[in-house]
């Protein structure tokens, strides 16, 4: 989870009474059986937690907790989505719904679903092409015969075997944030210092060529293209998207969104890709991006991660639901969940100013949010 350009910014500087989290009671128009969950439109469709299954106290409890400045130092936003219901909306720190927030290295997952767009499309023959074939222009300076075998599968799954570094000592993200344009070229000349796919090392360089990739491919800028074929169809209509001067996006991690929006984005994989009647992403895609591509990443908040395509991949604690669930995290505390055995959705969004600060959010999910599903 790198630190990128706009990192969480506070866009609304007046605090306005935050949203109660037990919401008016929602006189559900469904059951077990009958007319499937809810799609949000301009707003969300809201239900008091009890109402799909969750336990109130804890939920309460946490609520007020980080209220009170007791837990989740740099919270901005917490929000759960259960059943297609916003059951938790809540903002600390003066933030209103209505702000755009930077999302950091969560833009890498949605630059992974744009990718799946642009390959469902047809403008990508698949995640096994070559990356200079999409730069021709600077392929004659790669002698290193590694490179003829970097694939988009190894950035989507950050084995590129490159040495671009997201930290450290005059890490190559910083260096490459301070430039005003030349991004490409300044990922591209990286060394090769290992075997594409041989090992996982985090960092933004792929993504960022990634997004170049999709804009190259289907003739739109990334932010044009997302917003015609990812952002319109949800009903996103408002955000931002950091790039260079020569148009070259942050696909690594300059995205803003609204976390209602971010929601929106969620709920969509865990719906298939599916937007009411209209089919936005692919099925397969999604099953691909989800899986354990590495299955041994790291870990978040001490629990073992996987990585699929730019999407972290963490398990469901213990046996009940053995299946996997993922995550796009970004730096500073930005998070989305999609936890598919629960039918839920958890958004976070924070300017955390330290690592345990940073990761609060997954002990969130598993220490409160998860136990109190009702079974």
């Amino acid at each position: 989870m790198a630190r990128h350009p706009r990192a969480a910014r506070r866009r609304s500087q007046a605090a306005a009474g935050a949203l109660a989290l037990l919401l008016p009671a929602a006189a559900l128009p469904w059951s077990a059986g009958a007319a499937p969950p809810p799609w949000p439109a301009a707003d969300w469709p809201r239900a008091q937690p009890a109402a799909v299954g969750l336990e109130p106290q804890p939920l309460n409890a946490l609520v007020a907790a980080v209220r009170a400045g007791e837990d989740g130092e740099g919270a901005h936003s917490l929000l759960l989505v259960k059943d297609g219901y916003l059951v938790v909306e809540e903002y600390f720190g003066g933030w209103r719904p209505e702000a755009l927030h930077g999302l950091q290295s969560v833009t890498k997952s949605v630059t992974s679903i744009l990718l799946g767009i642009a390959l469902d499309q047809g403008a990508l023959a698949g995640a096994g092409e070559p990356v200079l074939r999409f730069f021709p222009e600077l392929r004659p300076r790669h002698a290193d015969p590694r490179w003829q075998r970097l694939t988009l599968a190894h950035l989507l799954t950050m084995r590129s075997g490159t040495d671009f570094a997201d930290a450290g000592a005059g890490a190559s993200l910083a260096r490459m944030n301070r430039l005003r344009r030349g991004w490409i070229p300044f990922v591209l000349g990286a060394r090769m210092t290992a075997e594409p796919g041989r090992r996982f090392r985090y960092e933004s360089g792929g993504a960022i060529l990634l997004g170049e990739v999709i804009r190259r491919r289907t003739g739109l800028s990334l932010d044009a293209f997302a917003r015609r074929y990812l952002f319109a169809p949800l009903g996103i209509d408002h955000h931002a998207w950091h790039r260079a001067e020569d148009g070259v996006a942050h696909s690594a991690g300059g995205l803003d969104l609204r976390p209602r929006d971010l929601a929106r984005l969620g709920l969509l994989y865990l719906r298939g890709g599916r937007w009411r009647e209209r089919r936005v992403v692919s099925r397969r895609w999604i099953e691909r991006s989800v899986a354990r591509q590495v299955p041994a990443a790291g870990s978040l908040a001490g629990h073992p991660a996987g990585y699929g395509y730019l999407w972290w991949i963490l398990p469901y604690p213990g046996p009940a639901r053995p299946a996997d669930f993922y995550a796009a995290a970004g730096h500073m505390g930005q998070y989305l969940f999609v936890v598919p055995q629960e039918r839920l959705v958890m958004v976070v969004t924070a300017g955390a100013r330290d690592r345990r600060a940073e990761e609060r959010p997954v002990a969130w999910l598993y220490d409160v949010v998860l136990p109190a599903v009702r079974r």
